[in-house]
């Protein structure tokens, strides 16, 4: 997983965002608890987050002493870093619950987005936060009863969960929070809130890289108590402690991924190394066996290979002639390209392309004795 999907998930982890929804099993599980307690009071009491891989605790909160509160560890995004899916049940009508989805990525370059969709990767472009919540959670609120109320303040949400990020110095993440107010026939009011996360890093050559993703909180109370919940869940956020053993652990497995990483990349380049010098041996095996059959044709042409037959060859190409010899074995160089050729006694020769000539019988010649020059296979 990348650096900046990492964060994310590291935020994912701290704000007990999931990656399931657990509104089903919170209404299977739900049951009566006496509406008449307080939502909030003095009396608290502390609820661990568990990484259930390593048993350890992540972190803590305290919550209201009367509140039901569940939590499970989700591995979607991560196999050994755990976001929670949180369910409560309390007093006054109170459910809270939340969902999560997988983090995504998207880049500036749209080839690269075009690659890494072929090498399977999550790529999609970062939605307007607006739009998003209106395409995904309206329809399920309809569905479970309840009318669109409009957009409620959640600057003071913001501001707890920005001061959560400074605190843990992620410096590239940009948070945006859009809550929206709902209510139904039976005196009940909700809350949903919506956390769009994103991440942003510069790849070199590439351009800019966005990691993000995004979480919904569910708070559904009596009307008369939801002002009270949501004042009881901000601090129940203030109230997080994080375990200094999960964070070295997590430090740790940090480190080992990265090692790995750098192994994993230092080996892929020796196997391309080894290739590369197989490849190069076997060039050169290739070039040499080319560079000696040239050389074998260069000498024969110019009887360099010890035959004289070669060499006169190679000068005849230059001279553009080539020998040719009579009955008795004497060579003679004439030019080149005739059919046929005759010399007489005197070294004088005729060529022709007639195949049916025959100078002996030309009475323009002096009736001298010529003889048949020919090639010598």
């Amino acid at each position: 997983m990348k650096t900046s999907q990492l964060i994310l998930l590291a935020m994912l982890s701290t704000l007990g965002l999931s990656c399931q929804n657990t509104q089903n099993n919170m209404e299977k599980t739900s049951a009566a608890v006496n509406s008449t307690t307080p939502t909030f009071t003095n009396s608290l009491k502390k609820h661990n987050y568990i990484d259930a891989r390593s048993g350890l605790v992540v972190h803590s909160k305290e919550f209201p002493a009367a509140w039901r509160v569940v939590t499970k560890a989700t591995y979607k995004n991560d196999n050994a870093i755990p976001a929670f899916a949180y369910q409560i049940q309390g007093p006054g009508g109170l459910k809270a619950f939340n969902s999560m989805h997988e983090i995504y990525t998207y880049y500036d370059n749209p080839d690269y987005n075009q690659t890494m969709r072929a090498y399977g990767a999550k790529v999609k472009p970062v939605p307007n936060i607006t739009v998003l919540m209106e395409r995904e959670f309206f329809p399920k609120m309809k569905s479970l009863g309840f009318s669109y109320q409009g957009i409620s303040p959640a600057s003071d949400l913001e501001a707890l969960f920005r001061q959560k990020i400074r605190k843990q110095g992620l410096t590239n993440l940009q948070l945006n929070i859009l809550s929206t107010k709902w209510a139904n026939g039976k005196g009940q009011q909700a809350l949903v809130n919506l956390a769009l996360m994103q991440n942003h890093a510069e790849i070199p050559y590439m351009g800019r890289s966005t990691s993000w993703t995004y979480g919904v909180d569910f708070l559904i109370a009596d009307s008369a108590e939801l002002g009270t919940a949501y004042e009881a869940m901000k601090k129940t956020i203030l109230s997080e402690v994080q375990n200094p053993e999960w964070l070295q652990y997590k430090n740790n497995l940090m480190l080992q991924r990265q090692q790995q990483s750098t192994m994993d990349h230092q080996r892929r380049m020796a196997a391309n190394q080894t290739q590369f010098q197989s490849h190069q041996q076997y060039m050169k095996g290739v070039y040499a066996n080319s560079d000696a059959n040239h050389n074998a044709y260069m000498q024969r042409l110019r009887g360099t290979d010890g035959s004289d037959a070669g060499h006169q060859n190679y000068i005849n190409s230059i001279r553009d002639e080539e020998t040719l010899y009579d009955a008795n074995g004497q060579s003679y160089a004439v030019d080149a390209y005739a059919k046929q050729y005759w010399t007489d006694s005197d070294g004088n020769y005729i060529k022709t392309d007639d195949l049916f000539y025959n100078p002996n019988g030309d009475i323009n010649l002096n009736h001298k004795d010529w003889k048949s020059l020919e090639r010598k296979n």
